[in-house]
């Protein structure tokens, strides 16, 4: 089990920061945080599911002592090196973390570049669940682009019954709606259809 030993808030000048130390029992332990870089040093880019971090905000629930996306991580035991800091965070099971509420443009960009492509990557694994893979030759036609879907196409059904090349129907749920471009229903994710036939 992780232990949480203090929480202290100090000001610098120009920023606030904080200071923040953790504990955990053994390395294989996840600390809980994604950590992005930008050329101007670590930030916090994500917060994972984790004992430490579930343990840190029910004992410091103060705002000013939360551990949240988009912090920069200044310091970790003493280390303000980047490849010194993720060292720490593979190798120690104490860490003792100054984190700043203010970050640099770059880490701001980079926040919000990361931020953008992680928000992608889920919707296309959502768009992935919505589509079963069908036997091309016997599709016909593709009612997005109108091409015949050949033998080796990537073709997949949706839940109401429509058949369409895959990039085709993945471009569309992300750009366009998130129903099916003929009957405007609503796909249902293969877990939530409960259907056997499908796996």
């Amino acid at each position: 089990m992780t232990r949480i030993l203090c929480c202290r808030d100090f000001s610098q000048p120009v920023e606030r920061s904080r200071l923040v130390v953790l504990q955990r029992r053994s390395t294989e332990e996840s600390w809980g945080l994604k950590i992005s870089t930008s050329e101007d040093g670590l930030f916090i880019q994500e917060l994972q599911d984790s004992p430490s971090l579930a343990k840190w905000h029910q004992e410091h629930p103060a705002p000013r002592c939360q551990i949240q996306p988009a912090l920069a991580i200044l310091e970790v035991n003493g280390k303000e090196d980047s490849e010194e800091i993720f060292d720490q965070f593979r190798t120690a099971t104490l860490v003792e973390m100054t984190l700043s509420s203010v970050m640099t443009l770059s880490q701001q960009q980079n926040f919000a570049i990361a931020a953008k492509r992680d928000r992608k990557e889920k919707e296309l694994a959502a768009v992935g669940e919505l589509l079963h893979a069908v036997d091309g030759a016997t599709a016909g036609q593709c009612s997005i682009c109108l091409d015949e879907m050949q033998q080796d196409s990537k073709v997949v059904q949706l839940s109401c019954g429509h058949v369409f090349h895959k990039a085709c129907v993945k471009k569309w749920l992300l750009t366009k709606r998130m129903t099916c471009p003929l009957c405007k229903q609503t796909p249902v994710a293969e877990k939530a259809r409960g259907c056997s036939h499908f796996s």
